[in-house]
This record gives C-alpha cells, structure tokens and sequence, in this order.
C-alpha cells in the first residue's frame, strides 16, 4: 500500500470518532493521538502525509511547554493541545502529545480511549513503576505477537495543582529492541520520572 493511501485509510478508519476541537482538550487529545501521533510513530505515515496545515491543526514551532521546537504542532484553539515529532538515525521514531488547563484525569481517560481499537493491543508493562513526580503513570507495550512489537506508550498525568501548566504529557515511541519490562517484573526504566520499579 503507498502512503498516500495508508494516510487515507488511517484517516478515514479515525475521522468516524474523532475531530480537532475548538475547546475540548479531551477532543483534541483523542485527536492528536489516533490522526497524528499513532499514524506517524505506527503505520509510517511521513508529515507531509498527515493533516498538518489544515483547519484546526497548524505548526506553530513550539511544544506544549511553549518551548522552540520546530516540530512542534497545535491541535484545537481555546483548548489546545501540541504534538511534536523525533525520527531517529536508526528508523525509531516517537511523537509526544502535550496538554494543558483540563483535568489531567479526564484527559488521561480520553488518552487511552484513543489507543482502543489499534492492532497493537497495548497493555501494562509487567514491570510496575512509582509514578515518581507525576500524579499517575501508566506505562504501555504492545502485544509482542502483533504489529509494531517494539512499541511503548509512557502517559504522564499531573496532580491539580499543575494543571494549568501541563496536565498530560504522553509519548509513544516505536523501534529498537522491544523493553524488558514490557515482559518482565522488576526490570529498571528510567524513561521520565526516574523512579523506582516497584
């Protein structure tokens, strides 16, 4: 299949449920993950095949800490959300979904929701880690049987307090040797937090 039509039949299988959002973080998070971030770091669709540039999605230079980064794409207005993008030498390639000014539980529900339905079946590590800094961590892998088995999802939800600064920051990185915590109980990670596994 070319990327031309691999970019349109993520579209089309994504668009039923989800839309860029004037004001909903929630809206704009399922957004940026199901037509953004999952069709980039997932299904290999390059940039200029997603829906940058268009409507309510425009790059803007920044992450969602308002810091330069080149990569970096808003999704929604009021309610924003950013998504920047990494492609490493060796093929990996990650993207991170910023948010900020909503309830960093709600958004980390819409999150999750917006992985439902993917080939890769993602699912908690076996190895359990604190959430160090953040209010909650959930840190995913994919099935080890399915497409893309190298894939994890590390998503980051704040306490209140913080909301308003950043209240999710998720990142889904694929490529490389599949993590032994993905698999395996008690296996050090320091991926974010630095924190202990428990």
């Amino acid at each position: 299949m070319t990327g031309a039509l691999l970019a349109a039949s993520v579209f089309a299988a994504s668009s039923a449920d989800a839309a860029p959002s004037v004001f909903s973080v929630e809206d704009n998070v399922v957004y940026a993950i199901s037509t953004i971030c999952a069709p980039y770091a997932l299904d290999l669709v390059e940039r200029d095949g997603l829906p940058i540039g268009k409507g309510l999605v425009q790059p803007d230079g920044h992450d969602g800490l308002a810091r330069p980064n080149p990569t970096g794409v808003r999704v929604g207005m009021a309610g924003f959300v950013h998504v920047t993008f990494v492609q490493s030498q060796d093929g990996s390639r990650s993207c991170d979904v910023q948010a900020k000014g909503a309830d960093a539980q709600a958004v980390r529900r819409a999150a999750l929701k917006a992985l439902e339905g993917r080939p890769e079946q993602f699912a908690p590590m076996k190895s359990i880690y604190l959430p160090g800094r953040f209010a909650s961590e959930d840190r995913l892998c994919a099935s080890p049987t399915g497409p893309n088995p190298s894939a994890f999802i590390i998503l980051s939800s704040t306490s209140p307090e913080q909301q308003g600064r950043i209240a999710l920051l998720f990142t889904l990185h694929n490529g490389g040797a599949r993590l032994a915590a993905c698999d395996r109980e008690g296996v050090p990670m320091n991926f974010r937090t630095l924190a202990p596994p428990q």
